[in-house]
């Protein structure tokens, strides 16, 4: 009877003990759910249904919860509605306590300076190269990217700034192999988030995007990683153990994440680190994100006419002109597309806010389009005469500045493939 109630005791005790370090959300619809490793963002929670480094990391929307009773006793309540603040220059947030910021609600000199910057993307360049004596079927094209006009890229906070290429040195973009012969890898865009400031600036990894082609690439994944050191040794697991672990009598034991309870020894460490979801910018700093494949990096069709396809050793954009259609794009050829007629769609969206606890924030949107496209013999030949602005590396040339955001396609005339849309 004594060793029942003893196990009895244990028993209650291990409940109180594994219990205390959770966490429990309450939803609006009445559903009780005991979690770990709560991390509550802007708009969402983050959680675990089990206290274990590789359990699946859950998500629901704050929109969604009642309250939330920690493992500490404290409480959030979600039941009472917020009233954010909006910054001055700006229309009023919305409930959420986001406020997207546009063309419109810029001031005066952020505007300035965000048209300032979509401009020295969107310059436009003189193809007029003189005679031309011969002008064949291409078998490559550049392809340029725009930027629309009612893109965000600064405003009185941050600046983004974009940069396309091929191949990497160290950390950096090297964009020299877009210009030599050999066919370039797969290609990729990288985005960089500068703080104007004279304060810190905080960027939400959990709602910053690339999007292309209506397929999104997000920059934050909640995951963790768990690493252990040391060693350890010791008898199995029994009743005695765990109530000497317990403070009820038995052996020496220790209770530690579950690491050797019973009689022998431990010295092992484990530590669980969680993905960073909000980055801190300080002031006057820039933050380069982690590059992107501009269409991602399944071989696949993109849009009409316009695949990622591989050849030898490369993975390449590769477009369609069929005979039906006019034939195969010439070398000197330019073809013109508009915002609204570009078949190539793509954009940026990023939030942040002044305050770390994300009371209010920001979020600004850039798109981008197929703007132009040039036979491979032009666009050579306009950086050999300077009509697009150059640069010497070694043997190579590259664009100055990063004016240029450029994309080496691969031409092809597949008489049963659709085609690629000229202008």
């Amino acid at each position: 009877m004594k060793a029942l109630r003893l196990l009895a005791l244990i028993a209650a005790c291990m409940v109180c003990l594994y219990a205390s370090s959770q966490d429990m959300i309450v939803t609006n619809e009445g559903t009780a759910l005991k979690v770990y490793n709560l991390e509550v963002s802007s708009n969402s929670v983050f959680y675990q249904l089990e206290d274990k480094p590789d359990a699946p990391i859950q998500k629901i929307l704050k929109s969604d919860i009642l309250i939330i009773k920690k493992a500490d006793g404290t409480k959030l309540d979600f039941s009472a509605p917020t009233q954010p603040t909006a910054p001055a220059a700006t229309p009023a947030a919305s409930q959420s306590g986001v406020t997207k910021v546009t063309v419109e609600n810029l001031s005066a000199e952020a505007k300035a300076a965000n048209e300032a910057l979509i401009a020295k993307y969107n310059q436009i360049y003189d193809t007029n190269v003189g005679e031309i004596k011969k002008n064949s079927n291409a078998g490559w094209a550049y392809g340029r990217l725009g930027v629309t006009n009612k893109s965000v890229l600064e405003n009185e906070d941050i600046a983004i700034n974009i940069e396309t290429g091929y191949a990497w040195e160290g950390d950096q973009l090297k964009l020299h192999n877009l210009f030599e012969y050999s066919s370039p890898d797969n290609v990729r865009i990288q985005f960089s988030i500068s703080n104007k400031t004279d304060n810190t600036i905080y960027i939400d990894l959990g709602n910053t995007f690339y999007v292309s082609m209506g397929q999104s690439f997000p920059y934050y994944v909640p995951v963790s990683t768990t690493t252990s050191s040391g060693s350890s040794s010791g008898a199995g697991v029994n009743a005695g153990a765990i109530a000497g672990a317990l403070g009820i009598g038995g052996g020496l034991a220790t209770l530690a994440g579950g690491i050797n309870i019973g009689g022998g020894k431990s010295n092992a460490t484990t530590t669980t680190t969680f993905s960073q979801r909000v980055i801190a910018l300080p002031p006057h700093s820039t933050h380069t994100l982690e590059p992107c494949f501009m269409f991602g990096d399944e071989l696949r069709t993109i849009c009409q006419g316009f695949s990622l396809r591989r050849v030898p050793g490369f993975h390449v954009c590769a477009a369609n002109f069929n005979d039906e259609n006019g034939g195969r794009m010439a070398e000197y050829d330019v073809y013109s597309y508009s915002e609204q007629s570009s078949p190539l769609q793509m954009s940026f969206v990023t939030a942040y806010s002044k305050t770390e606890d994300f009371s209010s924030s920001c979020s600004i949107q850039a798109g981008l389009y197929l703007k132009e496209m040039y036979g491979e013999d032009l666009f050579r030949t306009m950086m050999k005469t300077g009509k697009l602005p150059t640069k010497i590396e070694g043997k190579s040339k590259t664009l100055l500045d990063q004016p240029v955001l450029a994309i080496k396609i691969k031409l092809e005339n597949n008489k049963n493939q659709p085609s690629f849309p000229k202008q």
